[in-house]
């Protein structure tokens, strides 16, 4: 049995294997998905917007 391959292996960061895990491929895309999402709706503002304020009818100019 060659030990060797596996040793070097266990010794690698775990920050450069995550990219091999699943659980990390779901999560990028979610996160991309919520920015495009961000972006695309304008902040999250989907019905939430107020109609603007009229100013008064009676302006004060002369």
């Amino acid at each position: 049995m060659n030990h060797e391959h596996h040793e070097a292996h266990s010794h690698r960061p775990r920050w450069k294997r995550v990219h091999h895990s699943w659980i990390f491929w779901v999560a990028v895309f979610l996160m991309l998905l919520a920015m495009i999402t961000y972006v695309i709706t304008g902040d999250l503002f989907w019905g939430l917007r107020r109609p603007p304020k009229q100013p008064p009818t009676h302006a004060t100019g002369r």
